[in-house]
């Protein structure tokens, strides 16, 4: 596979954007909605499935701050001419592979066959 195209790398970085607003924008209502002021339950099973929910949402936000770094080191490969190159194998990534998730930055056993 030959290197990115600076068009390739531009649509790239433009997905890497979007994912990084999508992913800031969810997160900040997950904050929002576990700094909400709790309903008053009725009874037990509401109080668990109120706990149950803020525990996901706790998760979600684990989640996506994972993927928001996951981003920001993209980027900063970018920046540095490294994007687009196993950090494992330094082989260059499928270019599918890049535009799927392109926060990636190695290839998977399965992407290699």
């Amino acid at each position: 596979m030959a290197a990115l195209t600076e068009v390739q790398l531009a649509e790239l970085k433009a997905r890497l954007l979007q994912r990084e607003a999508d992913s800031q924008r969810q997160m900040d209502e997950l904050v929002a909605s576990l700094k909400s002021r709790p309903p008053c339950f009725a009874d037990a099973a509401e109080r668990a499935d109120y706990r149950r929910r803020q525990e996901l949402a706790e998760r979600q936000i684990q989640q996506l701050q994972t993927r928001l770094g996951q981003i920001a080191r993209a980027r900063a490969r970018m920046t540095r001419g490294e994007y687009g190159v196993c950090e494992r194998s330094g082989q260059p990534m499928p270019l599918a592979r890049l535009m799927a998730m392109p926060e990636v930055t190695t290839v998977t056993k399965d992407s290699e066959d």
